[in-house]
């Protein structure tokens, strides 16, 4: 069981590690919602594979030396996710001849007639 987090987290004040729910790993759980996990890198060494699972499950894992957060976990993008191609529209989309021209009804309502 990996035994460092931060409990400088928002589990509000009085909160007390016999009234705060824990997950699996240990870790506390303020008001049913994780909290960023905060592990030494001795307990990562020891820990790896369950700590890149948390963060294949989208959860904050923060690695420390010391007191001093040093290094993050986050999961890559999923590889089936489209990823954005910029210009990939270029030529498919055209706009009309008055876009940007307004109806004089709308023009003399909003006072920006020209």
């Amino acid at each position: 069981m990996l035994q460092g987090y931060s409990d400088t987290s928002a589990c509000g004040p009085g909160s007390s590690s016999w009234a705060t729910p824990f997950d699996q790993l240990g870790q506390p759980l303020c008001y049913g919602l994780p909290v960023t996990r905060t592990f030494s890198i001795g307990e990562a060494k020891t820990n790896l594979s369950k700590l890149v699972a948390l963060a294949e499950r989208g959860e904050s894992v923060e690695l420390r030396r010391g007191r001093q957060p040093v290094a993050r976990l986050v999961p890559l993008p999923k590889p089936g996710a489209p990823r954005r191609e910029p210009g990939a529209l270029a030529g498919r989309i055209r706009l009309a001849e008055d876009f940007d021209v307004w109806p004089q009804d709308v023009a003399r309502a909003l006072g920006v007639e020209d």
